[in-house]
């Protein structure tokens, strides 16, 4: 059993709708925090409030689970990268609100086509946060700051790590964004990475798959790869 559980996740509804049992399940376990990290805005392009509505849900979905009461809100600095973060008693989510890849991976025009493949091919040299709050010189660049996030919350003991499943063969006709986030922690034991979208199944902090496919597993060094 881990004290800290981490949902790294495109969208605002990926752990939700993926994840969903598992998410619940380490909410409600005694003694664990649980971190989301979004990576994307989930703005598909739009200008029109969609995605604050959508971060605002997510938040509301974390913590009207547990008690009610009004979430915490506020910007943090990791590796340099003002970030909003989202806390409650027992759970935390960090929103780095980057442009959504669309369907395709190739990105909306709102957003100048910008996204995390592109940035991870090297097509693009930096990608900016769609609030304006920052930018990500490179893809190193962003990886060192998920690594931060979770070198700042994994506790006392190994980390688990929920993902999407990175390999686009286990999980056809889902979105780049969506297959692609995967990270792995120090230390992680068997049975850490989690898929979703009809890959291998998500664990919760207890150790136990919540569904009863073969799970991955994850360990060594954190890093990330995502696309879209």
């Amino acid at each position: 059993m881990s004290d800290v559980v981490f949902y790294v996740c495109a969208h605002t509804d990926d752990a939700l709708l993926f994840r969903g049992e598992g998410l619940y399940t380490d909410l409600h376990t005694a003694g664990v925090t649980t971190v989301q990290v979004l990576l994307t805005a989930d703005d598909a392009g739009r200008t029109d409030g969609w995605w604050e509505a959508h971060e605002a849900a997510c938040i509301e979905s974390m913590a009207g689970t547990l008690t009610p009461g009004t979430p915490e809100s506020g910007q943090v600095t990791v590796n340099g990268h003002p970030i909003q973060r989202h806390t409650g008693p027992t759970w935390a989510l960090y929103a780095l609100r980057l442009p959504d890849g669309n369907v395709d991976g190739n990105g909306f025009p709102s957003t100048g086509h910008r996204t995390l493949g592109k940035l991870q091919r090297g097509e693009i040299p930096s990608l900016a946060a769609i609030d304006g709050s920052t930018t990500y010189d490179g893809w190193d660049d962003l990886v060192t700051t998920v690594r931060g996030i979770v070198a700042a919350k994994r506790g006392s003991m190994r980390p688990w790590v929920n993902t999407a499943d990175h390999d686009r063969d286990l999980t056809p006709g889902t979105t780049p964004t969506t297959t692609r986030p995967r990270t792995r922690c120090w230390g992680s034991p068997p049975r850490t990475t989690s898929t979703g979208c009809g890959g291998s199944p998500t664990t919760s902090a207890t150790g136990r798959p919540t569904s009863p496919a073969t799970p991955t597993t994850s360990s060594g060094s954190c890093s990330a790869s995502t696309a879209g």
